[in-house]
């Protein structure tokens, strides 16, 4: 589940770009990983939105900052 709300935080936010579309899903793994034990299938699914929407969010933030 936390790989399908990569996935889905990526489209949305990620506005379709392949990349993202399959760098979110990862980023929602490596996030539920560690308590992947104890979570609610809910609760994987809303860790995966968050993980793969801050993933979006700090790659593009940081592509555009100057050196």
């Amino acid at each position: 589940m936390a790989m399908v709300g990569g996935i889905l935080a990526a489209l949305i936010i990620g506005k379709n770009d392949p990349g993202f579309i399959h760098n979110g899903p990862l980023a929602g793994l490596v996030a539920v990983c560690a308590g992947s034990d104890v979570f609610h299938p809910l609760g994987a699914l809303v860790t995966g939105l968050v993980a793969g929407g801050i993933f979006v969010w700090l790659f593009v933030w940081y592509s555009t900052q100057k050196n």
